[in-house]
């Protein structure tokens, strides 16, 4: 018998792949957009594609199944990695380079499928081109695999060549370019910088794998029949970037700040004049409240009638308007998002309510005991006082002026309101041990909330606490409407609330942790919402008609709204996105479902009332027939009403006889 211990060979620890964002791009795609190939098939096709660039790596069998496995889990844990990619197409350039790489994969798996050759691109005399200028020659045959997936359009809209760019210190990366050295042969890569990468292949779909580096030794055997094809450098046209790591590194030093190390290029950035913020950049639409965690530790003078910012926290006189968004000063949001010991000019807040949760129960967490969340009501703020505050971060980000975190926090989720917060703006404050205490007592709201799930970690917060909370796949049902309906009147919002208001709320926790919305029809979303209202409402307060439909096309649009991204009343693209995903579970028309219900109603209504008035018919025909019957027969004078008006009810009178009469 053969020792098959014998054929293993052990494998260099020096050769590993290095990681880059087209073969991230490339196994997203693989893994999202043609999720029903299987992992074989996947490890191939991304062998096939990066043929030269592993062979490069001293990997010229490919990597092996359980290396791409390893990268497709790593999504969950290293999301900063694919921060790029995580993000779909949102340009109609990102779309087409996207159309391309799928292009070039349906290429590969066509003929790795059908077993024919891959098709061949003559290098003789020309550059390079990708393998989508030659996707023609590739076996028309369908794959059962690929039906499902539909392109932007037709191929030949979306040819490209790609210019072929080296550097001495670049990488080398996928290009597109198939060669027919073998069956299952490779697609020939060019040597790109890692701004050349990303400028290929930029963006990818909802459901985003993340990709780290990972070692992988090399299999030992040779491969003879697979030979790099010799790159073709062309002039290039523009400068490129070179990695960062590839160039020298200057100290740049600040004036309160530890030291750090930046290329020359970064030095140069520094001293670029600042972009300004437009107005709708720093006031977005207002979305009905804001939310503000405070405690013991926080700064200015804060109740639960109002709060004042530190800086004018012992000022008598009221201070100036607030200013447009092109005169806040970027000292004045440095010193409030790298919590410099410096009075601020702001109050923060929230208008998403797990962020503010997952800070307070992080900061319980780290000796906080009275810590508050309050409600504001967004309409009660003046709107030129309340700044976004991810704009300005990104407009000083380029200064490196941060060094206590916020680099990496960008504020998407924070607010900052300019002087105070007016105790009329404050809707209702309750405290974190009050939540706690409601989570212990009521198991209901411990299964909606998980506050031990969105209190472990102040990472990501899309990505790792929302992902998190998405895996225990609660669904949106009669049981969970009656959860949120009480969490509503918890945090303070009850049937007389502004419907804003509400719906914001209930877009908050259906979005925030991420409740499965199925297919319904217009009566299951009906009865849904009939739900939502009475367990609001309660016993105490009976709403008409007009406040019961209103309070039911609340709920509607915000269980609509909570299928969208957060913040999504930002972007169009995110609002177009929320209206397909409503559409595939019966809520593109909330006011339809609403005014179907009502219809039906009315129709009940309408029934009940014939009813009532054929049992009239009835009885006035009744009477007509008898009084038919009695013009027919012998009518006695007893039958006959007196002429003074006595009824046959009434009392007879004394008869009085004469002594002549009786014989007397």
């Amino acid at each position: 018998m053969p020792d098959h211990k014998s054929r293993k060979v052990r494998r260099p620890p020096t050769a590993t792949n290095k990681w880059d964002s087209q073969q991230r791009t490339t196994l997203h795609v693989l893994c999202t957009h043609f999720n029903n190939l299987g992992w074989p098939l996947v490890t191939k096709a991304f062998g096939v594609l990066f043929q030269e660039h592993l062979h490069s790596r001293g990997l010229p069998d490919g990597l092996p199944e359980k290396a791409l496995k390893a990268q497709y889990r790593e999504h969950k844990f290293k999301p900063a990695v694919w921060a790029s990619i995580c993000a779909e197409p949102a340009t109609g350039e990102e779309w087409r380079r996207r159309n391309e790489l799928t292009t070039r994969i349906v290429a590969v798996l066509s003929a790795i499928e059908t077993g024919a050759p891959p098709p061949v691109v003559d290098l003789a005399g020309r550059r390079r081109q990708p393998a989508l200028d030659v996707v023609k020659e590739a076996p028309r045959t369908p794959m059962k695999r690929l039906s499902h997936f539909e392109y932007a359009g037709p191929p030949e809209k979306r040819i490209r060549t790609i210019s072929n760019r080296t550097r001495s210190n670049a990488r080398p990366d996928f290009a597109g370019t198939l060669t027919n050295a073998s069956p299952a042969s490779s697609v020939a890569e060019q040597p790109l910088t890692r701004r050349a990468a990303n400028d290929d292949m930029s963006g990818t779909g909802p459901d985003s794998s993340v990709a780290v580096s990972v070692r992988v030794a090399v299999n030992g055997r040779k491969s003879a029949r697979v030979q790099p094809a010799e790159p073709v450098t062309p002039a290039s046209k523009t400068p490129r970037k070179s990695p960062r790591s590839g160039q020298q590194l200057q100290d740049y030093a600040r004036p309160n700040a530890p030291t750090i190390k930046l290329t020359a290029e970064e030095i140069e950035r520094t001293k670029l004049p600042l972009i300004p913020v437009s107005d709708a950049l720093a006031h977005p639409p207002a979305s009905g409240l804001l939310y503000r965690y405070w405690d013991e530790n926080s700064y200015g003078r804060n109740s639960e009638t109002g709060f004042v910012a530190g800086r004018f926290m012992h000022n008598n006189l009221t201070p100036r308007s607030a200013p447009k968004s092109h005169e806040v000063d970027d000292t004045d949001v440095e010193n409030h998002l790298d919590r410099n010991e410096v009075a601020s000019p702001f109050c923060s807040a929230s208008n998403c309510l797990l962020w503010i949760m997952r800070l307070a129960l992080h900061e319980a967490r780290g000796g906080a005991k009275h810590g508050k969340i309050t409600l504001v009501d967004v309409e009660a703020l003046p709107a030129g006082g309340v700044y976004h505050v991810k704009p300005f971060h990104k407009r000083i980000k380029p200064r490196y002026c941060f060094k206590n975190g916020a680099w990496r926090y960008c504020g998407t989720h924070e607010f900052i309101i300019w002087h105070e917060i007016p105790g009329a703006a404050i809707i209702h404050t309750f405290t974190v041990a009050d939540l706690l205490d409601a989570c212990d007592s009521t198991p209901a709201f411990a299964a909606m909330l998980r506050v031990e799930t969105v209190g472990k970690h102040m990472a990501a917060l899309k990505t790792t606490t929302v992902s998190r909370l998405q895996e225990a796949g609660i669904v949106l049902t009669a049981e969970t409407v009656t959860v949120i309906a009480r969490l509503c009147k918890f945090v303070g919002l009850t049937a007389r609330s502004p419907l804003k208001q509400l719906e914001h709320l209930v877009t908050d926790i259906i979005q925030g942790w991420r409740l499965l919305i199925s297919p319904l029809s217009p009566s299951e979303w009906t009865s849904l919402a009939n739900t939502f209202t009475h367990v609001l409402c309660g016993r105490s307060s009976v709403p008409t008609l007009e406040r019961n439909l209103q309070l039911q096309m609340a709920f509607l649009h915000a269980v609509r709204a909570g299928l969208g991204e957060f913040n999504m009343m930002f972007d169009p693209v995110l609002i177009t996105r929320m209206q397909k995903k409503a559409l595939l579970v019966g809520l593109g028309d909330p006011r339809g479902i609403l005014m179907a219900s009502v219809a039906s109603a009315t129709a009940a209504v309408g029934e009940y009332e014939r009813e009532q008035e054929m049992r009239y018919e009835e009885a006035l025909g009744a009477k007509r027939l008898d009084a038919g019957g009695k013009r027919g027969r012998l009518v006695l004078e007893s039958d006959v009403e007196s002429p003074d008006g006595a009824g046959e009810d009434s009392e007879d009178e004394e008869i009085m006889y004469d002594e002549d009469m009786v014989g007397l």
